[in-house]
């Protein structure tokens, strides 16, 4: 990937593999055990917004830049992204243009 890791597991509740994206702050080398701040961000995917945000969130760290601490990153990789972004319709037009819409897991 070449910034940040990729972790793969397997989901009991949905039934498919899901996958995380996580950029640690180049200090953490240094001070394992510190606190940071955690930030979420769904459509986490490589080929998403990950790249783009953690570089963002890398430069605006730089001491000299300091627009924002020095923080987690965590991105959520999508598996379907209409249906894990979306509320069920009951309109035939997005019905049929988005079937997988508003999809659910059952429990």
């Amino acid at each position: 990937m070449g910034i940040g890791d990729s972790i793969s597991f397997p989901s009991k509740i949905s039934d498919e593999k899901r996958s995380l994206n996580v950029y640690l702050p180049e200090s953490d080398q240094r001070e394992p055990k510190r606190d940071y701040p955690v930030i979420y961000l769904l459509d986490g995917s490589t080929n998403e917004d990950f790249i783009h945000i953690a570089a963002l969130l890398q430069f605006g760290s730089f001491f000299w830049i300091d627009m924002v601490p020095e923080s987690i990153l965590v991105g959520v990789v999508n598996v379907g992204r209409k249906r894990d972004f979306t509320f069920p319709s009951t309109e035939s037009r997005d019905r049929k243009e988005f079937p997988s819409s508003g999809g659910q897991i059952s429990l």
